[in-house]
Order: structure tokens, then sequence, then C-alpha cells
């Protein structure tokens, strides 16, 4: 009866024990009951136990400090749990805890509490400064709320505050000093969280080397490297390297099984994850068009799945590793992309145009598919065969559909207003593009010469 009244009384005065009780009796009152403070199941035994989160619960109520780094060793204790070994498991809690969970004298500040006391003060002066200012309601409640915790219940905490906050705040000499310590020390105990990130590191390493050899390679007249450009050949190349990497790194997150997220918490091994699922959208050939153009409304489709897999603040994250990893190859790539995307979608605007035209039969639209397709495909012989049909056989919606795609991209470059339309908003801009593409040989006007030389010194050596 008294069990049962503990148990099941909301707010009853076992909370007030519960919440005075050292990590041990804590965990074995949980345990006991199958719910922690706050009625989250806390349970063994079963297919369904969630040994991760089991192992980070264990240790968040020894040393809330420690919550911040388990991640990063939690692998192998939720490994042992997992496998039944759980006095194997119990032992790995007791190694990282230490004897301060089990009452013994105070030892100093680990470089991880260090490090946390650096972050919380980074943070606090960043929101002082309004540099979360620009963030959703929601957030800066969140990010306030953390960055005023008790230094004890930040170190727990830090991982709660958007990915973007967070980056923001590790963005500082010091604490970058004192991450470095800490991963030294991680590989002077041959710990194997550690030993991932170097795998990972080791990969976007080589990665870069490759690109640049492959910009090389591209431009091989140019000696100069801020002249050297994106063109088709390096285009080909990158396609090859970022599949080459995204399947390196697919073998070291088969290699390392237990660096997968624990919970709902967001770990670092996501964002890597997510990061190189981001890279291998762009890798796929099915992206291509063309002579080089790509497909951005499948692009685009893919983007947003990631997004819905992952969320907000992970796209969020991955957009600033993008410019911090890409290299200037591909980031001068990606903004010839992004320029060029309503030049090469003028197809899409005359075709639709045509297919919604009643001067034109059934037929007549079915050609001019097969010349899309042909022309999607990179396939200029069957693309030359249809129009060859066409005009023996005086279809002509296939030489409108030429003839309107050229003129409409020729004003999109044009310098001066052509066929009675004014100059096109972007012209200097494309113009340009086209020259960084290796799409055409010269630009049509000064501004995008300009331009051009510009992108190419800041874009390429940024």
């Amino acid at each position: 009866m008294i069990t049962s009244a503990l148990v099941t009384e909301e707010g009853g005065p076992h909370k007030a024990v519960r919440g005075m009780a050292s990590g041990t009796l804590t965990n074995i009152w949980d345990l006991w009951t199958g719910s922690d403070g706050i009625g989250n199941p806390v349970g063994v035994g079963g297919e369904s136990t969630d040994w991760g989160r089991l192992a980070t619960y264990l240790l968040g109520n020894f040393v809330p400090f420690l919550a911040e780094d388990t991640p990063n060793r939690i692998g192998a204790t939720a490994k042992e749990f997992r496998e039944g070994n759980l006095a194997h498991g119990v032992g790995r809690v007791v190694e990282l805890v230490g004897w301060e969970a089990q009452g013994g004298k105070v030892a100093p500040m680990s470089l991880s509490e260090e490090r946390s006391e650096l972050r919380q003060d980074r943070g606090q002066d960043l929101l002082d400064m309004g540099y979360f200012d620009g963030e959703s309601t929601e957030d800066i409640n969140l990010i306030d709320e953390i960055l005023n915790m008790s230094p004890w219940e930040f170190g727990s905490n830090f991982r709660r505050l958007p990915m973007k906050a967070r980056r923001l705040i590790n963005d500082s000499y010091v604490i970058d000093q004192k991450t470095l310590e800490i991963e030294q020390r991680r590989r002077e105990r041959g710990n194997e969280f550690q030993s991932y990130i170097d795998d990972k590191r080791e990969v976007q390493t080589i990665k870069m080397e490759q690109i640049e050899r492959a910009l090389r390679e591209a431009n091989p007249g140019t000696t100069d490297p801020t002249m050297m450009r994106p063109n088709k050949l390096f285009r080909d190349k990158l396609r090859d390297i970022r599949k080459s990497a995204g399947l390196r790194y697919d073998l070291i997150e088969a290699e390392y099984p237990d660096m997968a997220p624990v919970g709902n918490e967001i770990h670092e091994s996501t964002l890597d994850q997510a990061y190189t699922e981001f890279n291998a959208i762009f890798a796929d050939p099915a992206l291509q068009k063309g002579i080089g153009e790509i497909d951005y409304n499948l692009r685009d489709s893919r983007v947003n799945a990631l997004e819905a897999k992952y969320g907000k603040s992970i796209m969020e994250a991955i957009e600033e590793e993008t410019k911090r990893n890409d290299h200037p190859a591909e980031k001068a790539l990606k903004q010839v992309q992004e320029t060029l995307r309503p030049y090469w979608e003028v197809t899409d605007t005359v075709a639709d145009s045509l297919f919604a035209s009643n001067l034109y039969t059934d037929n007549d639209k079915a050609e001019l598919r097969k010349l899309i397709k042909a022309i999607d495909n990179n396939d200029p012989t069957t693309a030359r065969y249809i129009r060859l049909a066409a005009k023996v056989s005086n279809i002509q919606i296939i030489s409108h559909y030429d003839k309107t795609v050229d003129s409409m991209r020729e004003w999109m470059r044009s310098p001066v207003p052509t066929e009675g339309l004014p100059v096109h908003e972007n012209a200097s801009e494309i113009d340009a593009a086209l020259i960084m593409g290796d799409y055409s040989r010269s630009p049509n006007s000064l501004g995008g010469l300009e331009i051009m030389s510009e992108a190419i010194v800041q874009g390429l050596r940024q």
C-alpha cells in the first residue's frame, strides 16, 4: 500500500526524496519504480530496451557535466548493456564517473568541465551582444534558458541548444584549444569515438586534395590557380570524388555502429551522416542534364526530403558545414549553377507554352518531348535525327522551340535591350557564369568580363 502510494501519487513526498538522493540511489529508485522523476519509462530487459538511452541516463544521474561528453564514450557502455553484460556495463559506468560519483573526494575540474564553463561564458556574451536575435522566438527562449542555468546544469544541457547556436559558441580559439586537449587525451586512451572522428576527418582531407588535383588537371594550360575554372572536365571529376568520399563515409559508419545518436539527442554523428547524404545528392549522375545543367527540381525534392528526415536545425548546420568544408572550386561551381538556374529552365517555360498551344498536333508535341528527352540525356545524335526528321516532315514545333529557347537565352545574357525587351536584371551575372562554367568561350559584355574575373579570384581562392 505504502509502496503503491509512493510510486503512483503525482508530486508526492517521494519526489523530494528522489531529488535529494545520490546518483546511485536515484538510479536504484528509478529502475525499481520503472520511471524517472518526470514519468519517463526507465527499464531493463526485453527486446525493446533502448540500451544507449539507458546508459546515458545512468551516467547523467551521476554527473550532469558528463552528459555532454558521454556520447563520445557511450558506444562501448551501451554495447555491454545491449549484449546482456550488465556487470561490465555497470563497470564502465563506474569507470566513467570515477570516485566522485560514489561520494569520494571532489577532484579538480576535468577538461570537459573547463570547456563547458568557457562555452557558457561565451554563450552569455553572445546572447548579451544580440548574436541570437535573428533566431525564432522559441529558439531564443531555449537559448536564454540554457545559458542562464547553473554551470552544473549547463554542462548536461548544452546539446539541447539549437545546432546553429552551438556552432557559434564553439567558434572560439580558446574553446578550440580545449577541444584539442580533450581529443588528444582521448587518443592517448585509445578512445573509439576519437578514432571515428579522426577517420572522418581523413576522408575530408583526402577529398580536398583530390579536388585540388582535379582542378589543375581540368585546366592544363593554366598555371595561375586564380584563373582555373570549374569546367565540364572538373565537374565530371568532382562527381566521382564526391561519390568516392560518400562510400568511404559509409564504410566508417559501418565500422563504428555504436557511434549512432542516443535517443533524440542531436549528436555530432547525426550531422556527419546528414552532411554525407547531402553531398551524395550532388554526386548522383541522375541530377545531371544536357550539357551541364542540373535537374533543379529533382535536387530540391531530395534536399526537402533530407530536411524532413533530419529537421531544420540539422539542415542549417549543413549549410554552415558546407561553407566551412567545401573546396573553393565547389563553392564557385554551386554559385554558377544557382546563377544559371533561370537560364537553363527557359526550356521548361518554352516547352510548357508550346504544349498548351492549339497550333500543334498531338504528334507534333510527341516529337518535341522526344527531342527534350534526348537533350536531357545528352544524346546529340538522337537530337540531330529528330530535328532532321522534323524539317523533312515540316513539323514546325521543333524549330519554334529551338529558336525561342535560343532567343530567350541570348536576351538573358545580353548587355543591351533585345527585340524590344529590356536588359535582364542578372544579365552580367549570367554572362559571367556561362564563362566560369565553360559553357561559353567569351563574355558578351564588359560587365560580364569584370564579374567573371572577380568571381574567379574571389570564388576560387576566398
